[in-house]
């Protein structure tokens, strides 16, 4: 979840070029965003997610006003942190490359088992019409 080097990532790509790869990175007030460069064009998406010493999975958030400085190309999945009570913020958040969100252990059961009751009536929030709102690039539906 971070660690995995562009040589890496292009070399899942030659094994597997149909998989779509996801590259995570740890974000914080000092992330450098041009590390971001060398990943271009092997990954479908980038992960920025709240930088920790677990590599993820601190339910902590970072700010993300920090998203503006990212330039890159390739679109991005908001993570850290994400629960009910980030509806507003996420329904005023913008960035051009801004593709979904990753939801965490705030709509588990248990570790990596997701419970609908509880996703249901976030994304119908998340997605409900609302003016000047951009829903990120996605297909998802409530």
């Amino acid at each position: 979840h971070g660690g995995e080097s562009p040589e890496y990532c292009r070399e899942l790509r030659q094994i597997w070029p149909s998989v779509e790869l996801i590259k995570a990175f740890g974000v914080d007030r000092n992330f450098d965003f041009s590390v971001c460069a060398s990943y271009e064009g092997l990954c479908r998406y980038f992960l920025f997610d709240t930088k920790s010493p677990d590599h993820g999975g601190s339910g902590r958030r970072f700010s993300w006003e920090k998203l503006h400085e990212y330039q890159g190309r390739t679109p991005f999945l908001l993570s850290g942190g994400i629960g009910p009570s980030q509806i507003g913020e996420l329904q005023q958040f913008r960035h051009p490359q801004w593709a979904g969100i990753d939801l965490n252990s705030r709509f588990e059961s248990r570790p990596g088992v997701k419970e609908v009751e509880k996703l249901r009536p976030f994304l119908q929030a998340l997605l409900a019409p609302t003016t000047d709102i951009q829903h990120p690039k996605t297909n998802i539906q409530p």
